[in-house]
Formats: structure tokens, sequence, C-alpha cells
């Protein structure tokens, strides 16, 4: 209800969008079969898997994405691959970030820290009017925060435009992150980094991440500050102390085994 709507302004023919979505087998309904009309009106094939996290030979304690987006990761046609969170609102630029892709690149989008902020940016136009009115008509958007990490790097790979060989060649995601909670893209970016790939942050083109509750393990436990949390933030303290190159050493990452059923729409 949040990122699909975000695609409908994109200046991108649509037999150039492919859009591929990969949801659990654990969840009670799979819901994208809800979206097929729509998705199609927007993009020109459409990847539907679903999976199941327990036949990953990790253990998997919370809802880290790990394994769903190598799979993604792996199925893409394309080369330029945008990562997104399914509670971003990506506005008409993603063919701004485009113009500058490269394959020793991870383009990283801008966003705003506070709702002032992101409202000044719309009143100035830089995006269309049409993509603003879509924002504005979002569900429950009356409600809404805006949320960015503070400190740190300058960036966060919630939007982010990946080059797939790139991804390919470093392994993915680092799927032990499966066992804990947060940090796998930050592990990615590094890792990427790590072997020559350019982090940027591409100011002319635009996100927002959508505020929502922290998240919640299996057990029901608030995942900030658990066992499973500290485990996935020294992962990425020793892969930036040790300057790790490639993940996932040793076993089938993205592995089709994990795959109960796929569809392509076209």
């Amino acid at each position: 209800k949040w990122t699909l709507p975000s695609y409908k302004r994109q200046n991108i023919p649509k037999d150039k969008l492919e859009l591929i979505i990969v949801e659990d087998v654990a969840d009670q309904v799979p819901v994208f079969n809800a979206f097929k009309k729509d998705v199609l009106d927007i993009f020109g094939k459409v990847q539907w898997i679903l999976m199941s996290k327990k036949r990953s030979i990790i253990p998997v304690v919370g809802n880290n994405p790990a394994l769903g987006l190598n799979l993604a990761f792996k199925a893409a046609s394309n080369e330029a691959i945008l990562k997104t969170d399914p509670e971003c609102f990506q506005f008409d630029t993603l063919s701004r970030s485009l113009e500058i892709f490269d394959p020793n690149k991870v383009i990283y989008y801008q966003t705003r820290r506070t709702q002032k902020e992101t409202l000044d940016y719309l009143d100035a136009e830089r995006i269309s009017k049409i993509s603003k009115q879509d924002f504005m008509n979002l569900p429950g958007i009356d409600n809404w925060k805006i949320v960015r990490p503070n400190g740190g790097r300058c960036y966060w790979p919630f939007c982010a435009l990946f080059p797939k060989q790139k991804v390919l060649e470093c392994g993915g995601i680092d799927e032990r992150c499966l066992s804990g909670f947060a940090a796998e893209d930050d592990i990615l970016a590094d890792v990427m980094e790590n072997n020559g790939c350019e982090i940027i942050v591409d100011d002319r083109a635009e996100a927002v991440h959508l505020w929502h509750e922290a998240p919640i393990l299996l057990d029901g436990r608030i995942a900030h500050g658990t066992p499973e949390h500290l485990r996935n933030a020294n992962l990425l303290s020793q892969c930036r102390s040790e300057k790790w190159k490639r993940v996932n050493l040793g076993h089938d990452w993205g592995a089709e085994s994990c795959i109960v059923h796929k569809e392509i729409w076209e």
C-alpha cells in the first residue's frame, strides 16, 4: 500500500521494469496475489516467490530478510537492482539514479529527517506534482513519521540501487544474519565497498521510509537490545575490522531448495 504506488509515476518504460517479491510461506495468508492486476499495470514482468525459512540451513529467530533478499538478487533479470523496504515510498526519481548507474557503484537514495523537511522538499517541486499527490494520498499518511538513523555513515540502505554481478561476486547478504536482527544490509554494503565498489548517495533520488513499530522476534520479544540483535551487530563489527570481501562461504546461499512456489507474470 506504500511501495507500489510510488512506481506508478516513474519516467521509465513499463517493459524495462521488473518486480520481484518474496513472501514467507509461514505467513498465514500469502497476500501478493491480491495485487496481481495492480502490479501488471506498472511492471512489465513480475516474479512472485514463496519461500520457507524453515528450509534454511541457518536457524531463523526473527524476520531478518537476508534469505528473501538473496533469492531476489539471484532471480533478477536486470543488472540494476533497486532494493527497497516495503514501507518505503520512492518518488519519481528512479530514472535519475539510473543515469549514473555503474557496475562498480552502489547508489543510496537521499531521505529526509523530519516531516517538515519532507514537506519542504515536496513544496520545492523537485518532483512532479502528481507524485507528490500520490504520497499525500497514502493510507494513514496523516499520522506518519519519518525515520532516518542519526550519526555514523551517511547512508542507509532501505532504498538503494545495487549492481547484480557485484552482489553475486560478494556472496549476497550474509545469511548468518537470519539468526539475529538487523545489520544485514550494512554488511552487504561494507563487503561490496571492500570489493572496490564506490558507495554514493544520490541527492537527486529521493525516498521516504515511513515509521513502524520496533520489530518483534518469533518468540514475541522486541528485537532491539536482544542477544539476537547484538549477534548481528557483532557480525557487522567483525566485517568492518576484518574487511570482508565475501560472505556465505561454504554453503549454497539463496538456495533454490528454500523456494516452495514461484510464478512469473508478464
